[in-house]
Parts: structure tokens; sequence; C-alpha cells
């Protein structure tokens, strides 16, 4: 099981999550905000494994095979 956790929320940060949840089709706070933190998540560990950066090819040279 996940550890539960719980956050404050300001009354606009409540609004906010009450409108995702509408336009997302949750059925609660809680289950919007979970998804909203998972996608947040995977989209940083996208980019923290180089996915969707410009590569760039590196001078040969010392310390560069």
């Amino acid at each position: 099981n996940m550890p539960a956790y719980e956050i404050q929320l300001s009354s606009e940060d409540q609004q906010r999550l009450e409108r995702a949840r509408r336009l997302l089709g949750f059925a609660s706070a809680e289950q919007t905000a979970e998804w909203l933190v998972k996608r947040r998540m995977m989209a940083a560990a996208r980019h923290s494994n180089g996915r969707g950066r410009a590569l760039y090819m590196l001078p040969r040279g010392r310390g560069n095979p």
C-alpha cells in the first residue's frame, strides 16, 4: 500500500482542483489530485532520462572516447 499524505490547499487551489475534477471526470478531489501528481511525476521522469531533449555530439578528445 502507498502511504497517504494530507496536503493543505488554499481556497483558490481547491477551486482549481474542483475545476480539474469536473473537466477530467473524476468522482473525487483525491482521485484528481492523485492523477495530476502521477502525470507530473511521469513527465519529470521523461525529462530526467533525456527523452524529449536535443542530443549533441561531443568532440572526441580527452575523457570522451
